[in-house]
């Protein structure tokens, strides 16, 4: 018997990335062991898309629902995937990211690496990241993500390319956190939850989507605000086992400090790329730092790409 899974996809304001995701996804090897369905869920006050994906799933070879969440806001259009997935029964929901476009045969590898573990764990695949034309050569190592080996045990993961078994949310009724709806993270604090009840995430490097930054992105301002957010996230005791103390504020605002006068020197030393690592280091200590007072920032606010 096939086992029932469910793509999800949430998406705002971003047509022409969300069409070439689409595309790659009708055009993706299909397992024969799973019935796929892909769910669209708009977080908009009205259905801008709608058309859109229903004439670009018209003739793909499983069924697609696009499905319109009015409150704004990303765990809230996340969660209304959840409902949706479990409302069908599947047995794992694929969170995938607007912005991303998969290979081939991305779903073949996630789901071969899932039936090898039962079903049981949440699985990270890889996530490669495409530049914009003309981005600086220097900063484009800091967009890409860490190289993992299949089966590595992961200690935290977000929803960019991410299968997760339903049984433990059935189980234990999580949520994603509404509280948040355009912080962030709320994605790092949920797969936390999942780890902390017992569900291993592990990572398959065979499952590869690829990741386009949008040209407003490309730049040392935006790696340094999103370190900054990193940092306040982990800091703020949000994630399981990652509790706060004025210690920690101390330690990792000498950190800073310190990551700061490195990054002065390799600047005047003209040792670019240093420069640049010392400065995001100092940004995610710093945020860290500052996590222990509950600083929030609100990332989401608009759609960048």
């Amino acid at each position: 018997m096939a086992v029932k899974l469910c793509i999800g996809v949430c998406t705002r304001h971003r047509a022409s990335a969300l069409t070439r995701l689409l595309q790659s996804l009708r055009c993706m090897d299909i397992p024969t062991t799973v019935d796929v369905t892909l769910c669209v869920v708009e977080n908009d006050s009205e259905p801008r898309s709608r058309e859109l994906v229903e004439t670009a799933m018209a003739d793909a070879p499983f069924i697609t629902h696009y499905e319109l969440e009015s409150r704004i806001g990303i765990p809230q259009a996340r969660n209304r995937l959840l409902d949706t997935a479990l409302a069908s029964k599947c047995v794992a929901l694929v969170f995938i990211d607007d912005d991303e476009e998969v290979a081939p045969d991305w779903l073949c590898a996630l789901e071969r690496f899932a039936r090898e573990t039962d079903w049981q764990s949440v699985i990270q695949g890889r996530v490669v990241t495409r530049m914009p034309e003309g981005a600086s050569e220097i900063l484009t190592p800091f967009f890409q993500r860490k190289e993992r080996a299949t089966g590595e045990a992961l200690s935290l993961c977000a929803t960019n390319n991410t299968l997760l078994p339903l049984e433990p949310v059935r189980q234990y009724g999580l949520r994603f956190d509404e509280s948040r709806p355009t912080e962030g993270g709320e994605d790092t604090i949920f797969f936390a939850r999942v780890r902390q009840l017992g569900t291993p995430l592990v990572f398959c490097r065979e499952a590869v989507v690829i990741e386009t930054v949008p040209r407003e992105r490309a730049n040392l301002g935006w790696l340094c605000r999103r370190k900054f957010r990193v940092g306040l996230l982990m800091g703020s005791g949000s994630i399981a086992g990652k509790k706060r103390s004025v210690g920690k504020v101390l330690y990792y605002a000498v950190k800073a400090l310190g990551h700061l006068l490195q990054s002065l020197i390799y600047s005047l030393l003209f040792q670019r790329e240093r420069g640049a690592l010392a400065l995001l280091n100092a940004c995610r200590c710093l945020g860290y730092s500052l996590g222990y007072f509950q600083i929030k920032t609100q990332p989401y606010r608009q759609v960048e790409g």
